[in-house]
């Protein structure tokens, strides 16, 4: 009933300005076990009445209910989400009265762990890149947030048996299999309110070299270097497009694209000194020199993007660049991160 009465779409543009994606479970986007069919509850007042009706054989519809959200003060994200559960479930029924109230965060946390709140927003930071760091705090009735919830006997064993049975799995398809079982579960049962995965934003300078995104930790920062900057240019749909790129040592990438080969006037983005991995297949090795080239349309870089006649990629290089080297041997190879 709670569930259906909770407008995430509302709570999404209000508090994270539209930037979230509704949690379809415990296990986040971009995890194994979460799936994009998984189903969830919607919006609808209709559902949460009917659910309600069936409360307690029908003495909440008939009663009514008063109770009290609470968030920890200041934090306005649960505020607004606190706001929009009341809106709904008042909504449902005019003997529906919800209070909001705001208390310190060491209150609240006392009122927690003494089990007096009726409902409890919270959140996790993963301590580990896996699904099981996320079931066992939600789901496990020794997790932190299932603890406190006190799921019902039988509910708790049917968990408790699977996140186990989840976790001890190698195989990645059979993994995989389990852990959307359980994230089904996880709806199927009701146990919680999943609220939103948050999207969040870090902003480099274009100098920076060697980041690489991690979803549990901040940066290496040992492993960050500067280079020189990328170059931009634009290529042409309707006639030959010659662009000279410099690497900032003398050396040059020149870029020739064909009439005909690209559509519009796509931007070329060039960025020398990129970092490339040393483990090169067919007994390579890094010669010295190595850039990224982008293609980006519309605002949007392109991954994999696909020229629809050949262009010729030439580097003129300095003696300084190819020192201790055999020319004859040099080759200009392509690297997607693996091979």
């Amino acid at each position: 009933a709670f569930n259906y009465a909770m407008d995430w779409e509302t709570l999404i543009e209000d508090a994270y300005n539209g930037e979230a994606l509704r949690s379809r479970g415990p296990i986040p986007s971009g995890m194994m076990g979460y799936t994009e069919t998984q189903a969830t509850y919607p919006y609808s007042l209709a559902f949460s009445a009917l659910e309600f009706q069936q409360a307690f054989g029908g003495l909440v519809w008939s009663q009514g209910f008063s109770m009290t959200v609470a968030y920890n003060t200041g934090n306005v994200t649960r505020q607004r989400m606190a706001e929009v559960l009341a809106d709904g479930l008042e909504a449902v029924h005019g003997s529906f009265h919800v209070n909001v109230i705001g208390i310190p965060w060491g209150d609240l946390l006392a009122a927690r762990d003494a089990r007096r709140l009726p409902i409890y927003g919270g959140g996790w930071m993963e301590d580990l890149h896996h699904p099981n760091n996320w079931v066992q705090p939600f789901l496990h009735s020794q997790g932190p947030y299932a603890w406190y919830q006190s799921f019902p006997q039988a509910m708790a064993a049917t968990f408790d048996a699977k996140v186990e049975a989840c976790a001890l799995l190698v195989e990645e398809g059979e993994a995989r299999a389990c852990y959307e079982q359980l994230q089904d579960m996880s709806y199927v049962h009701a146990a919680a309110m999943w609220g939103v995965q948050p999207s969040a934003r870090r902003y480099l300078r274009t100098e920076v070299r060697g980041y690489v995104f991690h979803p549990a930790l901040p940066p290496y920062y040992y492993a960050l270097s500067k280079g020189p900057p990328p170059s931009l240019a634009t290529a042409s749909e309707t006639v030959d497009t010659t662009i000279d790129f410099e690497h900032g040592t003398g050396a040059t990438t020149t870029v020739e694209i064909p009439a005909g080969t690209v559509t519009g006037s796509p931007t070329l983005i060039h960025t020398p000194d990129v970092a490339v991995m040393q483990g090169h297949p067919g007994g390579f090795r890094l010669g010295g020199m190595t850039f990224d080239l982008q293609v980006c349309e519309d605002g949007e870089c392109v991954d994999d993007y696909v020229f629809s006649a050949p262009v010729t990629v030439t580097l003129t290089y300095q003696d300084a660049d190819v020192a201790g080297l055999i020319e004859e041997d040099l080759y200009l190879l392509t690297w997607n991160g693996s091979e």
